[in-house]
């Protein structure tokens, strides 16, 4: 989509709550990206600005720097990384590999074919039409494309790999890279052909602080704190200069900042790292296995109460039970209250027994009104005189929230919504959007829903405030046909019962 030119039509600064707002949508939609390395793409106190294109993108830069992140469409429900994020941290998005012969029709714009994709030893896995993939040459870990799968596991399953597999929405050397600094990772990368990385041709030069987050981090042993200013050391640069006395690697200055040059993989130190590595990899596998067990052991639930407030003029019928002005009653308690009031006031006429009640002068003008029929004297049943009592109060509904690490208790004012679960179909069945909403109703943060659905469905998923005027609560957007897929989580996952779940499907735009 930026094969043509492009020219930016408006720039506009964040502001601090737009920014923490993206960190957490970036956070959300790319959940192997660790807290460190978003700090080193979006730094604290960073001016971030919004570019508005000419083909409806929206681009986000750091500094008036390079693109990070681009938004296709305009609308909000996307987050894509751009080239310049995914050579420095190329993990954060599963890739797709093809034959170096075939890169230059994707540098060239065109969408990556099934017929050009090399399957692994151990297959595609599984995935769904429109997740994200990056794209990636045989030898070489720095991808060269981004784009939407245009198929699923199972319609590869069925077809097998014939048709468009990818849509391409960003490659190198494409106008939004050309709105950057027009770098490259390393040699392997031409304007027209990406090639296999040369022999003992890695991410080097790597920052400093790439290689604290990217290696010391992630290669720790599990349940240890790795704190630079607690150690000896206190600083990196202090270690990095303690290593390369070692001749475990060296530094160079790259614009005033230390960058690794060359890591000796022979010196014992490095093989010392690599088995602690392993060790914490395996470690990690464990502790992963064990939250997935201990979440499918557990599951919340919820409690939907109605209930009600009573109105000054009608309080002298709750006089055997009065209670403070604000505290609400449930239908029984409503019931006894009546049941007293006519107890006390012989409004239970015998001939009537227990279930009936004669309107008195009270219950006439202040629960009945001045067109019902009714007069004076005259017996209704108890369930009537209980019914058009109700709605005379001022309904709420209570919302008990009950998990593994206690209850949580809402209560909100009127008719509970269900929780609201639409589909649109984009682009004739090549790309859906699912969205949920009103989830908040039963005391469940839309972020912490969003990262549950995401990780669950190893999809994409962004929150935005929902549409009109009086509209107060969050909607969570998700890529790909989830609308029978999401009320199983629901329900199996946080209790809330299938007459609160209102699915419907909606038509593409």
């Amino acid at each position: 989509m930026f094969k043509k030119n492009i020219s930016i039509l408006q720039t506009s600064l964040l502001s601090g709550k737009d920014v923490k707002t993206l960190k957490r949508d970036v956070k959300l939609n790319f959940p192997d990206l660790q807290d460190s390395e978003i700090t080193e793409l979006v730094p604290s106190k960073a001016e971030v600005s919004l570019l508005k294109l000419s083909n409806r993108a929206h681009a986000y830069t750091c500094n008036g720097k390079n693109p990070l992140f681009f938004d296709p469409e305009g609308r909000g429900d996307l987050l894509v990384p751009s080239v310049f994020v995914l050579w420095r941290f190329p993990h954060i998005l599963p890739s797709l590999t093809t034959y170096s012969e075939v890169s230059p029709k994707v540098l060239g714009g065109a969408d990556l074919f099934l017929q050009g994709l090399i399957v692994p030893t151990g297959g595609l896995g599984d995935f769904s039409s429109g997740e994200l993939r990056s794209v990636v040459v045989p030898g070489n870990k720095f991808p060269f494309a981004v784009g939407l799968l245009e198929v699923s596991s199972e319609q590869v399953a069925k077809t097998g790999l014939t048709g468009r597999g990818l849509k391409l929405l960003h490659t190198y050397p494409d106008q939004l890279w050309r709105l950057g600094d027009q770098v490259t990772p390393d040699s392997s990368f031409t304007p027209t052909r990406v090639f296999p990385q040369a022999a003992g041709q890695d991410d080097q030069p790597a920052g400093s602080s790439t290689f604290w987050s990217k290696y010391m981090m992630m290669g720790k042993p599990a349940d240890t704190n790795l704190d630079i200013k607690k150690t000896s050391y206190k600083k990196l640069s202090k270690l990095l200069s303690t290593f390369e006395k070692k001749g475990l690697l060296t530094v160079k200055l790259v614009h005033k900042q230390d960058h690794l040059a060359t890591v000796n993989r022979a010196h014992p130190l490095y093989g010392q790292a690599e088995a602690l590595g392993e060790h914490a990899k395996e470690a990690s596998a464990a502790q992963e296995a064990e939250l997935q067990q201990s979440q499918a052991s557990s599951s919340d639930k919820i409690d939907v109460q109605v209930c009600y407030r009573v109105p000054s003029s009608l309080r002298p019928l709750f006089a055997a039970n009065l209670q403070p002005p604000e505290h609400l009653y449930n239908q029984n308690e409503v019931a006894d209250a009546l049941r007293s009031y006519a107890q006390t006031n012989s409004l239970t006429p015998s001939t009537s027994g227990a279930d009936g009640v004669q309107l008195d002068r009270f219950l006439i003008s202040y629960v009945f009104a001045k067109k019902d029929p009714h007069k004076e004297g005259d017996v209704l049943p108890f369930p009537d005189v209980h019914q058009r009592i109700l709605t005379k109060l001022t309904l709420f509904h209570k919302v008990v929230r009950h998990t593994s690490q206690g209850s949580m208790e809402s209560v909100q004012k009127g008719a509970i919504k269900s929780v609201t679960i639409s589909m649109e179909d984009r682009q004739g069945g090549r790309k859906h959007i699912t969205r949920v909403a009103h989830c908040e109703q039963f005391s469940i943060d839309p972020s912490e829903l969003a990262a549950v659905l995401q990780r669950k469905f190893k999809t994409n998923a962004s929150i935005q405030k929902l549409p009109g005027k009086t509209e107060t609560g969050k909607e969570i957007a998700l890529q790909g046909d989830l609308l029978h897929d999401v009320p199983k989580v629901l329900r199996e996952t946080y209790g809330i019962a299938a007459e609160y779940i209102d699915v419907k499907s909606k038509p593409g735009k």
